[in-house]
């Protein structure tokens, strides 16, 4: 799939692409691949194709970015028969996730998990 990335297969999250052969990774994901392979002391390669690359050549994969972030998706939070009824842009979505009142929460000072609604009348 053009939107997945290769190393953790869910959708790219900035998108970078193997200067190569064009396949697609989260910048976090490709980064950590390349750093560990700098720490074992191995060529640095596309998990892929195993041709060599650096992190200067690693280029962003804009079309994959711009489609993501058009693609509309539902919230998938919620428990206990409380669903969240989001719907909307991909782009828009870690927004909505970090005020989402179903997102299961843990509490601080407690570490007991609830969802955020009910954070208030916990503390």
């Amino acid at each position: 799939d053009e939107l997945s990335c290769n190393i953790c297969k869910l959708v790219c999250r900035d998108a970078m692409q193997c200067p190569t052969n064009g396949h697609a990774f989260c910048n976090s994901c490709i980064l950590e691949w390349l750093r560990q392979q700098q720490l074992e002391r191995k060529e640095q390669t596309c998990p892929e194709c195993r041709d060599p690359v650096e992190k200067e050549q690693l280029k962003s994969k804009r079309m994959v970015n711009n489609i993501r972030d058009r693609s509309i998706v539902k919230c998938p939070h919620g428990n206990k028969g409380t669903r969240c009824d989001w719907t909307g842009p991909f782009g828009s979505y870690d927004r909505h996730s970090n005020a989402c009142p179903v997102k299961e929460v843990s509490c601080p000072k407690c570490r007991e998990k609830m969802l955020r609604q009910d954070e208030e009348d916990h503390r």
